[in-house]
């Protein structure tokens, strides 16, 4: 009898510490779950931001039509004009800094490589601007990363401005 009793708390025991291994399992994986799910809503939450500034900025955009793709010769960096006018300069200056910093806070989100392209897509149509000796007095107030990333987009536009030249 007592050996019965033996041999059934050791099996009590037994079952008590294949329970505890299987609770244990069972938490670490709903700790995974719940870490991927925190994770997804992060993800999707920084799109929704990323949308949102990127929408403002394409309600701007619609008010300043000239403004999105404006023709190289319509600068003149010296006499602070565009097409001729100082007035308009300034209000392509502010559109500038309008897109800049709603790419500036979209960067800052960890974008994917479909925002970036758009970026970089954006930049070149502004690269007679980005690109001059006027702007480049002015950059000094980009995050570093974001001032790297500006900056490859107008090399490779140029690069490839380049070779589309001299093809």
């Amino acid at each position: 009898m007592r050996e019965l009793i033996v041999g059934a708390s050791d099996l009590l025991q037994a079952l008590s510490n294949l329970a505890t291994i299987l609770l244990t399992l069972i938490s670490l994986a709903a700790a995974f779950v719940a870490y991927r799910q925190i994770k997804a809503t992060v993800a999707s939450q920084k799109e929704v931001t990323a949308n949102s500034i990127f929408t403002e900025y394409l309600r701007e955009a619609i008010k300043f039509p000239k403004f999105i793709r404006p023709k190289q010769d319509a600068f003149d960096f010296e006499k602070e004009t565009f097409e001729g006018s100082r007035e308009e300069f300034s209000r392509y200056e502010f559109f500038v800094d309008i897109m800049l910093t709603a790419f500036e806070l979209i960067f800052q989100l960890n974008p994917g490589e479909d925002w970036k392209h758009e970026m970089e897509t954006h930049f070149r149509e502004h690269r007679s601007y980005l690109g001059s000796g006027y702007f480049l007095k002015f950059e000094k107030g980009f995050e570093p990363e974001f001032a790297m990333f500006l900056n490859s987009c107008l090399a490779q536009g140029k690069a490839e401005q380049n070779s589309i030249v001299h093809s």
